[in-house]
């Protein structure tokens, strides 16, 4: 028996940086997406993707809908393998109530949380550095919208995070 017509899916690997940013009081319980920067060769190279800084999800609005992300335009049922690595995070300054305040780098499909990072959730401590970074698959249909992005939980949340540069692969 011979099996024609047969279609191989495959989505085009993509790399790029998290640039560095500031995070402003996101409030409790809340997440926030953070830019992405795509290297001109990745995106010269590719038809699958595309950065938008108000990215629509696909499906039904969710909280980080209109934020940064990047949108997957090849065959649905794709499975990809996402890294972020170096993403770190610092706080400037704390004050008293921030104490039980904790903070996690996570990737999103959409608005829907996939993955969390390394480190956990973990409390930010006056310019003190935590270094996250996330290896995992996902799977991504037409339209899809890949987020990295920072969640936030505790009694007051309104911790001021700058991000240092990182890096992330598509592949």
């Amino acid at each position: 028996m011979t099996l024609t017509n047969n279609l191989k899916l495959t989505g085009q690997k993509i790399s790029g940086v998290v640039p560095e940013a500031a995070l402003i009081e996101p409030g409790a319980n809340e997440a926030e997406a953070v830019p992405v920067t795509l290297t001109a060769a990745t995106l010269a190279d590719s038809s699958d993707w595309t950065y938008s800084a108000t990215a629509e999800d696909a499906g039904t609005a969710g909280i980080l809908d209109a934020q940064p992300g990047v949108t997957y335009s090849g065959p649905g049922g794709v499975g990809f393998r996402v890294t972020v690595n170096n993403f770190d995070t610092i706080e400037h300054g704390s004050s008293p109530g921030e104490a039980t305040d904790t903070a996690v780098m996570a990737l999103y499909v959409n608005s829907d949380l996939v993955a969390y990072a390394d480190e956990g959730f973990t409390t930010h401590a006056a310019e003190i550095a935590v270094e996250f970074n996330v290896d995992t698959y996902v799977q991504l249909d037409e339209n899809d919208v890949l987020r990295v992005g920072v969640a936030f939980s505790g009694e007051e949340a309104v911790a001021d995070l700058d991000l240092a540069a990182g890096e992330i692969n598509i592949s």
